[in-house]
């Protein structure tokens, strides 16, 4: 990504390249020029160069792999000494698979059904390069025999129509956040499009929420917004999942914490930083950085930018004090990891922990986990807190 941003003449081989090869716009023959960048967005990367190189860089433009055409973009391995071979033996074959989504962490796979592409049974992990079982949230999608025209493309493609499984973009485009910019580009820029900075706080967060949010179309039941436009109320178009509180359900812990990756909006909403005018691009930056999850800095970095003295070791709470230096940062007690799953997402509610909810099945288990304490119960962590709330 780092080339990319600062070698204009390497952005504009990319994009000859995609020229040559430009999806076709139906579903039911999915075409992908994986990898670069294709259609209307490149088409505004002529005149937005600084952020169309950052975009081509995001996985927001790649994570939809046609093995035909990019074999190099389908990441898992196949046959025996294969690690977790024994998730995918017999059930398929590299030739099965028509569709490969992701290329950061994990990438599923589907074959081409009847009625559309259908997820095959296992998914490779990309960092350990070993096959592991679907997570639960997908091994239910399977099950149901759900699509991914049915309950997929309306977030991993630009512009889709499921009354003819018709799109404008693979992936997601710059139409995603700004809305249809052929009339702004017709006019060289003169007119106007949609600049989500514009926008106030909880409206401009909604551009982000239409993907990164768990519910379903009020229209027909589908799970991703029909019909959303960027800067519209997204409960115009969404009815989106809800905690009920004290209560735990498939989506949210009792205390009201998201359980599920792509959940990450529902968590927000409820943060004291969505109260005080936050958003989500506060710390990410939409088209791409050179930071993890496209950080405008480094987590910790960002974190003490607003709380100086928790960070430090200080602050209301005799934890931040308890910790050695290093080794714990704000991110791994206050967002919490969602478990493993197609995206190893963190809880975006940045609640306190609480180890005594926590032992009590309540909330997630934000202290004994891979990351932090593998070998410890959630009691164990409840009574060490609880010491540190008594001790000098």
């Amino acid at each position: 990504m780092r080339r990319l941003a600062g070698a204009g003449g390497l952005v504009l081989l990319v994009v000859g390249a995609a020229a040559a090869g430009l999806m076709e716009t139906r579903v039911s023959r999915v075409t992908l020029s994986s990898g670069v960048a294709q259609g209307p967005s490149r088409q505004c990367g002529a005149c937005h160069s600084p952020e169309f190189a950052l975009w081509v860089g995001h996985a927001h433009s790649r994570f939809l792999v046609d093995p035909k055409r990019d074999p190099r973009h389908l990441l898992a391995r196949w046959g025996a000494g294969t690690p977790g071979w024994e998730h995918v033996q017999g059930r398929f074959d590299r030739g099965d698979v028509a569709l490969g989504y992701g290329v950061l962490e994990t990438q599923v796979y589907f074959r081409r059904g009847e009625k559309g592409l259908e997820l095959l049974p296992a998914q490779w992990d990309i960092a350990g390069r070993r096959w592991e079982p679907l997570p639960a949230d997908l091994a239910a999608v399977r099950q149901a025999g759900t699509t991914w025209e049915e309950g997929c493309a309306g977030c991993h493609v630009t512009g889709f129509d499921p009354r003819d499984g018709s799109f404008v973009e693979a992936n997601v485009g710059c139409a995603a956040c700004h809305g249809d910019g052929a009339a702004h580009g017709a006019a060289g820029g003169r007119a106007p499009i949609l600049r989500p900075s514009t926008l106030e706080a909880g409206r401009r967060a909604m551009i982000c929420g239409a993907c990164h949010a768990r519910g379903r179309s009020p229209a027909s039941g589908r799970p991703y917004p029909e019909g959303f436009v960027p800067g519209q109320d997204l409960g115009t178009a969404y009815a989106l999942e809800q905690p009920r509180a004290g209560e735990a359900t498939a989506f949210f812990w009792a205390d009201g914490t998201e359980k599920l990756p792509f959940m990450e909006y529902q968590g927000f909403v409820q943060s004291d930083h969505a109260r005080y005018g936050l958003h989500c691009t506060s710390c990410h930056l939409p088209h791409g950085s050179n930071h993890p999850r496209n950080l405008r800095r480094k987590a910790q970095e960002l974190c003490q930018g607003c709380h100086p003295a928790a960070a430090q070791g200080g602050g209301r709470s005799r934890a931040h004090g308890r910790h050695p230096a290093g080794a714990a940062a704000c991110i791994d007690c206050h967002m919490p990891p969602l478990g493993v799953g197609l995206v190893r997402a963190r809880s975006h509610t940045f609640r306190s922990p609480a180890p005594a909810r926590s032992a009590q099945g309540l909330s997630p288990p934000g202290c004994v986990t891979a990351q932090c304490h593998p070998n410890r119960s959630a009691g164990w962590a409840a009574d060490i807190c609880d010491q540190w709330g008594k001790g000098p």
